[in-house]
């Protein structure tokens, strides 16, 4: 971690992380800055570094005017931003953050998904959690652990090229026979999903969304949706923690 390794020298590996787990590691009646100035001590700080260490941390974590206030007074939001301050207050190579948007409103998991881009910019980031959209909002890479083993190792672009194979969704208020979708240009396959909805995979180059979009407006099918399927990630999830995948190395 950071070049140190985690055996031989533990202590500089560890120094080398910051950590914001599921349940934030605050004092309410502290203040934010009081927070924080105890968190980056326990890192060992000369005192002479930690007024511009603090400042930094609060400005890259939108806490600059809430710092005198008592942590048990803020609201979610600005509790995990102040975790996450806590996180990166000593500027480690590597930041940890387990479920960083868990019990956030919509527009505060906005902010915070926009805060851990930014700190990937400058450091590595490690996002555990259960939410499969979070891992598309922010991830480059997608690990999956099952029972203890690493099951998956990928870039997202290539689980993004796979949800690209696999087509697209549309939904048709007078949807014609399943004959006729199939004959469409550049139709490689139909699924039909329900009375209305259908799942068209495109042979390669070809621009089956549109061709499906001009017959929809030309026959009077009522198109009301078409959106990618995007389950890739979701699919792959389910199949390798459900057993369906041998382990790594095995075949």
């Amino acid at each position: 971690v950071g070049g140190h390794d985690i055996i031989e020298t533990p202590r500089h590996a560890k120094a080398s992380i910051g950590y914001l787990p599921e349940q934030l590691p605050l004092y309410p009646d502290l203040s934010v800055d009081q927070y924080l100035d105890f968190c980056a001590s326990l890192h060992r700080m000369p005192r002479a570094e930690r007024a511009d260490a603090l400042h930094k941390a609060k400005e890259r974590c939108g806490l600059k005017d809430v710092g005198g206030r008592l942590i048990g007074n803020l609201s979610r939001g600005y509790q995990q931003r102040t975790g996450i301050a806590q996180a990166i207050i000593h500027d480690p190579d590597l930041i940890v953050l387990d479920e960083p948007t868990v019990g956030l409103d919509p527009a505060q998991i906005v902010a915070i998904r926009a805060l851990v881009r930014e700190l990937g910019a400058t450091h590595g980031v490690l996002v555990s959690t259960h939410i499969l959209s979070e891992v598309r909002s922010l991830c480059d890479r997608v690990l999956i652990i099952g029972a203890g083993r690493l099951l998956l190792d990928q870039p997202m672009a290539t689980l993004g090229a796979a949800s690209e194979r696999a087509g697209f969704i549309v939904a048709l208020r007078n949807p014609p026979a399943r004959q006729a979708l199939t004959a469409l240009p550049g139709v490689a396959a139909v699924e039909q999903l329900d009375a209305q909805r259908f799942r068209i995979t495109g042979r390669e180059g070809a621009d089956t969304a549109l061709a499906t979009a001009t017959a929809a407006a030309r026959g009077g099918w009522g198109l009301f949706e078409l959106v990618p399927a995007t389950g890739a990630l979701e699919e792959t999830f389910l199949r390798l923690t459900r057993g369906d995948n041998p382990a790594p190395g095995t075949g």
